[in-house]
C-alpha cells in the first residue's frame, strides 16, 4: 500500500468537502476491484492505497 498522512486541519466550509475522496474510491473500486482506507483521528488524516 501506498500511505498518505497529513495532519488533520478542519475547514469551515462544508461545500465540496469529500468529493475528491469518493472520486478516488470509486475509481479504484471500478479500475482495480479495490477498496481504499481513510483513516481519521484527533491529529492526522491517513489515506491508505492498494498498490495497482
Amino acid at each position: 500500500m501506498i500511505c498518505v498522512e497529513n495532519n488533520l486541519q478542519m475547514k469551515n466550509r462544508t461545500d465540496g468537502m469529500g468529493l475528491g475522496l469518493e472520486n478516488l474510491t470509486n475509481r479504484y473500486r471500478l479500475l482495480a476491484q479495490k477498496e481504499i482506507i481513510i483513516e481519521k483521528d484527533e491529529q492526522k488524516f491517513i489515506v491508505k492505497l492498494p498498490l495497482l
